[in-house]
């Protein structure tokens, strides 16, 4: 009674009160990895996105500028599988902008995730893929995919690597060595 009280209480006030935990913002969630350059035709194109639990793109943290920014369009294999989940040909100037960057260099690279959505808005505590695209040459290309709990303990995840085909690895690596941090 004096829970049900408190809460009307609450509402009165204007104070909201969510039933799904967000996810905890005291700790943060990086991404690191070596990235290898070298000269080849579509090649260097990287994009690296969240998905929770049934797959759905959550947000995009980051893609190579040229395929960002239209590239998908005029070369469909340019970060395709990237491009469809995210439904990019429908994304927004500002996520475009936000998300598109100069290709990287080779050498570490570290990105980070605040637990927001592409709106702004805070996921809540769950389990989530962080999943990376990588053009090596043409249609190779190689992937890379993590799993993480928001609102959980620690962790430290190496992601799993994988080819498209199974040979593309002969033409090159793109990145390697990708952690995932929550912190």
């Amino acid at each position: 009674m004096m829970k049900i009280f408190v809460l009307s209480s609450l509402c009165l006030l204007g104070v909201e009160y969510a039933s799904a935990e967000s996810a905890d913002n005291t700790k943060q969630l990086t991404i690191q990895y070596n990235v290898t350059n070298f000269k080849a035709r579509n090649g260097n194109q990287i994009a690296v996105w969240i998905e929770d639990e049934s797959g759905k793109v959550v947000r995009s943290l980051y893609a190579s500028r040229w395929t960002a920014k239209g590239g998908f369009k005029k070369d469909p294999v340019s970060l395709d599988e990237w491009a469809k989940k995210a439904d990019w040909g429908n994304a927004k100037k500002e996520e475009v902008d936000a998300v598109s960057g100069a290709t990287q260099k080779a050498g570490p690279v570290t990105l980070t995730w605040d637990g927001k959505d592409k709106n702004g808005e805070s996921v809540a505590n769950g389990k989530y893929l962080v999943r990376m695209q990588g053009n090596i040459k043409d249609d190779k290309m190689m992937f890379a995919q993590g799993e993480v709990t928001l609102g959980g303990k620690n962790q430290k995840v190496k992601a799993a690597i994988t080819y498209q085909p199974k040979d593309a690895r002969k033409v090159g690596v793109l990145f390697e060595n990708v952690f995932i941090k929550y912190e």
